[in-house]
């Protein structure tokens, strides 16, 4: 951990938006993944940035560092882009592609983009 990390509290708004902007490349290449559009997609991730904040102030625990949320966050972007793309039965009909993603459980598809870390 370099020192511009160590004088922030481990759950302060600064680190957590730390933690979020870091991981938002993944939350777009999940969301891509699922074929969610660009619009949708940013609602999507809106709603994740503020249900990670959420998690994180809820937990309220300086020892455990933000950045240990980050496979819930990837999690919880995998959930939210399926449950998305199940209600959509014309994309799926028309992408084969996003159903070989959809025949995935979200935890796997999550664990991948957890390996791309």
């Amino acid at each position: 951990m370099n020192a511009k990390h160590q004088d922030v509290p481990a759950n302060s708004e600064a680190e957590i938006e730390r933690v979020f902007s870091e991981t938002r490349p993944l939350i777009q290449m999940a969301l891509i993944h699922y074929r969610v559009g660009k619009r949708d997609a940013n609602v999507i991730e809106r709603d994740l940035r503020l249900w990670f904040v959420r998690l994180v102030q809820r937990v309220n625990n300086s020892l455990t560092p933000v950045s240990a949320f980050r496979k819930y966050l990837l999690l919880a972007t995998c959930e939210f882009a399926y449950s998305y793309q199940m209600r959509n039965l014309e994309a799926q009909a028309n992408d084969a592609r996003l159903r070989e993603v959809l025949a995935k459980h979200p935890r796997v598809v999550a664990a991948e983009l957890q390996k791309m870390l």
